[in-house]
C-alpha cells in the first residue's frame, strides 16, 4: 500500500512541470506581442497622444490579451547616427522572441522597419500611421505593409490666416536646425513660393529661441507668423517644441499660426489641424485586421482624414480678429463661459415659461384668495415662488397642477412647498429635516402626481414595504425627487400604447441600514451614449426639456446622504434607484 501512495506522488511531481508548461503554451497563444516603433521621444505631447490611443483602443477591442514593446528611434535629435547601435540591441532584445506585428509611427520609423524588420521580425507584417501622403508617393508603400495617413497641411493654414489677416504681406517662418526641422522647411518652402511676389518670406531658423523672440516682438502689423517645429535651435540647444511655440506666441507682435494640435492653447491662433488621436484609433484598428488573420496587402492604406480649421478665440480677440470673419466650419475653442450663449434657448424657454405661468398663478391665486384670505400674506409668495419652479421643471403637469389648485386636495399647502424648498436647498439654505416612515413619503408623492398620471392614461403601480425603517430628512424635498423621476417615467413612455402604459414604484430594505425606492417604466430604456449625462445640469433629450430634473433629484438626493443611479431594463425601459440612509445613521 505504502509503494502505491508513493508512486501517486511521484506521479503528481512529474505531471506538474508538464501542466505548468503547457498553461505557458496556452497563455503564449492567446496573447499578441505588438512592436511599436517610434521616430522620435514616445514622450513628446504628439507621439503621447497618438500612442495612448493606439494602445487603449487596441487593448479594448482585441479578443486577445495584447504586449507592447516600444522603441524609439529618436531621430529628431539624432538622426541616423545611433541607427547601428539601435539595430544591436533589437537584436540581442527580441532574439528568439516570437513578434505578431510592427507598428511604425512616421516616416523614418517606417524606413527602419522597411531595412530591418525581414532580420529582426522575419514575415512579421507592418502597420504603419501619422505618414504624409507625398512622402508615401515618394518612397512607396513598404513591403507587407498597410498603413493610414495624416494631413499635416500648411498650406490651408496660410489660407486660413491670409483670409483673417487680408492686409498682412509679410509671413515669417519659425523652424529649428534639426534635421527634423529642416526636413519640415524643404516640404514648405515649395509651398511659399506659390504665393508670388505679394509676399516676402523670412525664415528664423537662423536664429537662437532668445533671438527668435526679440524679431518676432518687433514684427510691423502687416505681419503673420507661421511656427512650424523648434527641435533643436540655430545655438545647437535642444528644445521642447510646444513649449517654444508657446513662448514664440507671447512675445509676438503678429498673429501666430499653427497646424500641429499641441500648440493649440500655447497662444498660436491655431490653423487647419489634423486630429491626433484619430491616427492612432485607425492605426490600432488596421492593427486588429491584421491580427485576426487579414493579410496586410489585401487592406487599402486609409487617406487622410481632412484637418479641420481650429483656432483659439482668446487669440482671436488679442489680434482683433471678430468672430464675423472666421470662415464657415472653423471650430473656436477656449471660449470664456457664458450662460447666455452656452445655453440660451434654455433660458429663453425658461424665462417665457415662467412668465405665463406666473401670469396663470397670479389668476388662480386671486380666485383662492377669496376663500382663503387669513392665509393670503404667507401663503402667497409661497404659491408663487413653488410653483415658478415647478412649471419650470416639470411643465409637463401644468394641466393638473391647474385642477388642483382649483379644487385643492388635503395637502394642498404642502405641494406649493415643494418648489420652495428645492429653491432653498439649490441656494445652500438651511431645509427642515424630521424623521418619518418611507412608506408615507411614497404615498403621499404619487397621490400629488395621481391627476397627471390619469390624464396621459399611465397606470401606477406602488409597492410598499410596511415595517421599513424610517428615515430622516426633508419631507417635501424628497416627494420633489419622487415627482421627477415618475414624471420622467411617465414621458419615456409617451409613444407606447396607451393600455401598456405602466409605472412600479417599489419601495424595498437594503443591507447596510439603507432605504431603497425604485421606478421603473416600459419606455426607450437608456442608450449608452448618454448614460453619463442623464444627471447633467440642461441636458435633455426631450424637444422641450430644460434638463433639470434628474439633475435636481440628484441634488436632493446628495444632500440626503443618498444616491441615485439609472439602469436599462433587460425586458425594455428604465429603471432609477434612490438609495436613503436609514435614520440614526
Amino acid at each position: 500500500m505504502r509503494s502505491f501512495w508513493i508512486a501517486v506522488l511521484l506521479a503528481g511531481f512529474l505531471q506538474a512541470p508538464v501542466a505548468t508548461a503547457q498553461q505557458d503554451v496556452a497563455r503564449d497563444e492567446t496573447t499578441w506581442r505588438v512592436v511599436v516603433i517610434h521616430n522620435a521621444d514616445y514622450l513628446i505631447p504628439a507621439s503621447a497622444i497618438m500612442e495612448q490611443a493606439l494602445r487603449e483602443t487596441l487593448s479594448r477591442e482585441a479578443p486577445h490579451s495584447v504586449e507592447f514593446f516600444g522603441e524609439s528611434l529618436d531621430s529628431f535629435r539624432f538622426g541616423r547616427k545611433l541607427e547601428g547601435a539601435t539595430l544591436a540591441l533589437l537584436r540581442q532584445k527580441y532574439a528568439g522572441r516570437k513578434v505578431d506585428l510592427v507598428i511604425a509611427r512616421s516616416r523614418q520609423a517606417i524606413d527602419f522597419a522597411a531595412r530591418y524588420r525581414d532580420e529582426l521580425w522575419p514575415g512579421v507584417p507592418l502597420v504603419f500611421y501619422n505618414e504624409l501622403p507625398e512622402a508615401l508617393r515618394e518612397n512607396g508603400p513598404p513591403a507587407n505593409a498597410t498603413g493610414v495617413l495624416i494631413d499635416l497641411d500648411l498650406a490651408a493654414t496660410i489660407a486660413i490666416a491670409r483670409r483673417l489677416h487680408p492686409n498682412a504681406r509679410a509671413l515669417h517662418m519659425i523652424a529649428g536646425a534639426s534635421p527634423y526641422d529642416q526636413r519640415w522647411k524643404e516640404r514648405i518652402e515649395p509651398l511659399l513660393a506659390r504665393l508670388g511676389v505679394d509676399y516676402k518670406v523670412t525664415w528664423l531658423d537662423h536664429l537662437t529661441v532668445p533671438q527668435m523672440l526679440e524679431a518676432v516682438a518687433l514684427l510691423p502689423p502687416d505681419s503673420l507668423v507661421f511656427y512650424i517645429s523648434v527641435v533643436t535651435d540655430a545655438g545647437g540647444k535642444p528644445r521642447a517644441s510646444t513649449q517654444v511655440a508657446r513662448q514664440i506666441a507671447a512675445a509676438s507682435a503678429a498673429p501666430v499660426y499653427g497646424f500641429f494640435e499641441t500648440y493649440l492653447g500655447t497662444g498660436v491662433v491655431g490653423g487647419a489641424i489634423p486630429d491626433f488621436a484619430t491616427q492612432g484609433t485607425s492605426a490600432a484598428r488596421l492593427a486588429l485586421r491584421v491580427l485576426k488573420g487579414e493579410p496586410a496587402t489585401s487592406i487599402p492604406i486609409e487617406p487622410a482624414s481632412p484637418a479641420k480649421c481650429i483656432l483659439d478665440e482668446r487669440a482671436l480677440q488679442r489680434f482683433h480678429v471678430p468672430e464675423s470673419a472666421v470662415p464657415s466650419g472653423c471650430e473656436i475653442q477656449f471660449r470664456p463661459r457664458s450662460a447666455w450663449r452656452d445655453y440660451r434657448w434654455p433660458v429663453l424657454v425658461a424665462a417665457v415659461t415662467i412668465v405665463v405661468q406666473t401670469m396663470l398663478i397670479a389668476v388662480l391665486f386671486t380666485q383662492r384668495s377669496r376663500r382663503r384670505r387669513a392665509e393670503t400674506a404667507a401663503h402667497q409668495r409661497s404659491v408663487e415662488l413653488g410653483h415658478a419652479l415647478r412649471l419650470a421643471t416639470i411643465g409637463e403637469m401644468t394641466a393638473a397642477i391647474s385642477q388642483e389648485i382649483d379644487h385643492p386636495p388635503g395637502d394642498g399647502p404642502r405641494a406649493s412647498e415643494v418648489m420652495e424648498r428645492i429653491r432653498a436647498i439649490l441656494q445652500k439654505h438651511d431645509v427642515a429635516r424630521e424623521v418619518f416612515d418611507p412608506n408615507e413619503l411614497v404615498t403621499d408623492a404619487l397621490h400629488l402626481i395621481e391627476a397627471e398620471a390619469a390624464r396621459r392614461g399611465v397606470s401606477l403601480d406602488v409597492q410598499t414595504a410596511p415595517g421599513a425603517p424610517r428615515i430622516t430628512g426633508d419631507r417635501i424635498q424628497l416627494q420633489q425627487l419622487l415627482i421627477n423621476l415618475v414624471l420622467n417615467a411617465m414621458d419615456a413612455m409617451a409613444q407606447a400604447p396607451t393600455g401598456s402604459r405602466r409605472v412600479v414604484v417599489r419601495l424595498s430594505r437594503l443591507t447596510g441600514q439603507k432605504v431603497q425606492i425604485s421606478v421603473s417604466d416600459i419606455g426607450h430604456g437608456i442608450g449608452p451614449e448618454i448614460s453619463d449625462r442623464l444627471f447633467t445640469p440642461f441636458f435633455t433629450t426631450r424637444p422641450r426639456g430644460l434638463g433639470l430634473g434628474l439633475s435636481i433629484a440628484r441634488t436632493i438626493a446628495q444632500a440626503h446622504g443618498g444616491t441615485i443611479q439609472a439602469e436599462g431594463n433587460s425586458a425594455g425601459g428604465a429603471t432609477f434607484r434612490v438609495t436613503l440612509p436609514e435614520a440614526g445613521t
